[in-house]
């Protein structure tokens, strides 16, 4: 089987490989962003109810911001979230006249989708780099970035990443490698003869 690792040793650095086809696909996935269609699905426009709770509580109407807020088809948690990206576009509303849904205020919440993907990838490396070495862990990260269902599409505002975000901050928080659990093992056994 033929070692597709040793590009990176030859080229004297780690970040050859992965890091440029890795470079590679995010800024095709960066490049999406330009090409609008932010808000074109109904799961998408769940956004706006953040929005407009936010609007809502500058007005002082707390009791619609509460139901803009619960009335997000079953994730309020999602509308929570986005709570202060939603206050950076009614900002720019107020100041600048850019209404939410125009795709200059739309890069925030776009942006905000790249920080959770950012932050899911950082995630996603760790728990691969438990259980694997990191050549092994590298190349996970680029297939599921290469995936066309990785969560690493942020054209539209899918909510979808962030509850990614959080399924796998609980695997890196629960899981731990396995020396740990060994070394933790072999004390109590020790202490227990």
């Amino acid at each position: 089987m033929p070692n597709v690792f040793a590009l990176a040793r030859a080229a004297g650095g780690r970040w050859l490989w992965p890091g440029l086809p890795l470079l590679l696909i995010l800024a095709g996935r960066l490049w999406a962003l330009t090409t609008g269609g932010a808000l074109a699905f109904p799961d998408e426009e769940r956004h706006l109810k953040s929005v407009e709770a936010v609007a809502a509580m500058l007005e002082g109407h707390f009791e619609l911001a509460c139901l803009h807020l619960a009335n997000t088809q079953g994730r309020p948690a999602d509308a929570l979230l986005r709570l202060p990206v939603a206050a950076g576009q009614v900002a720019l509303e107020y100041f600048w006249h850019l209404p939410p849904t125009s795709p200059a205020s739309l890069l925030l919440p776009q942006l905000f989708g790249w920080l959770v993907l950012a932050l899911n990838m950082a995630l996603l490396w760790r728990l691969a780099r438990r259980w694997l070495p990191v050549s092994a862990a590298n190349t996970v990260l680029i297939v599921y970035s290469a995936l066309a269902s990785s969560q690493l599409y942020v054209r539209h505002l899918f909510p979808y990443d962030t509850a990614l975000g959080l399924v796998l901050l609980a695997l890196v928080l629960l899981s731990a490698p396995r020396r740990r659990y060994a070394a933790r093992g072999a004390g109590a056994c020790w202490r227990a003869h």
